[in-house]
């Protein structure tokens, strides 16, 4: 590569999935619009998962308005497909950032993180989990294989945690 080389047409991001604890992280510190509300799950028991993303803030555009404020949009999509490629689960959200002159070199220095939350039924998961970048139309995506439980696992109490 070199300094002649096009810009990438993707969002590179990388992200964290993992059984959720009994109460979500406080992060992030921005609201995000939700788009999409996860899909109905009838019948089934479901597993709620954190989905933690992690944008680097190079992967996000802004527009700059005339007093030096600058707009951006990031799209967050997750979708899980069951075993015959149908919709098992899904949710979206729109995060509008709005930053002010003083508050853009802070975003610029801190790790921009995103979360989501996403309940999944026992079984196969098979998500599709995309980025896009609303203000540069890039989209980046990721695809994730792994087995949800049928039950949550039971936490182990160390000695100290023991009842006496």
């Amino acid at each position: 590569l070199n300094s002649q080389a096009p810009p990438s047409p993707q969002v590179l991001f990388d992200l964290k999935v993992s059984l959720a604890p009994p109460t979500p992280p406080t992060e992030p510190s921005i609201t995000a619009t939700s788009g999409r509300r996860p899909l109905p799950m009838p019948g089934h028991d479901t597993l709620p998962y954190d989905v933690l993303y992690f944008v680097p803030q190079s992967q996000i555009a802004f527009t700059t308005q005339p007093d030096g404020i600058r707009k951006g949009s990031v799209e967050f999509d997750i979708i899980d497909f069951n075993t015959d490629n149908r919709p098992v689960a899904s949710v979206g959200e729109i995060l509008p950032i709005v930053l002010t002159p003083a508050e853009y070199p802070q975003f610029l220095r801190t790790p921009f993180k995103f979360y989501q939350r996403l309940t999944l039924p026992p079984g196969p998961a098979y998500l599709h989990v995309a980025v896009l970048d609303t203000v540069s139309g890039k989209v980046g995506s990721i695809d994730i294989h792994f087995t949800v439980p049928s039950k949550p696992p039971t936490p182990t109490l160390t000695s100290e945690e023991k009842p006496h």
